[in-house]
């Protein structure tokens, strides 16, 4: 019976840990497709853009790879904790 709980808290925190990990691979996804809209706006628009313009399209360009970053080392680092803690639990 023991053993059955911890199954099912083990289980359960599997299916936890896949959830979160699902959320960060979504997030960086996200993070990764914003980043690329606005390489492209700015591949489109440098040409035609007033020069204000194109200094604000930058820095909004900075702010994404700077989300796609922290998006991308979060999601890693949550893959290698949970890597670390299935191989402490075999």
């Amino acid at each position: 019976m023991a053993g059955d709980k911890e199954k099912q808290e083990s289980s359960a925190k599997l299916e936890e840990e896949e959830e979160m990990l699902g959320e960060l691979k979504r997030e960086r996804s996200g993070a990764q497709s914003a980043f690329t809209r606005k390489a492209n706006i700015l591949t489109r628009t440098a040409n035609s853009s007033t020069e204000e313009k194109l200094k604000a399209e930058w820095d909004k360009f900075g702010s994404e790879y700077c989300n796609l970053i922290s998006a991308n080392t979060n999601y890693i680092e949550a893959l290698s904790e949970a890597d670390t803690e299935s191989a402490g639990s075999k």
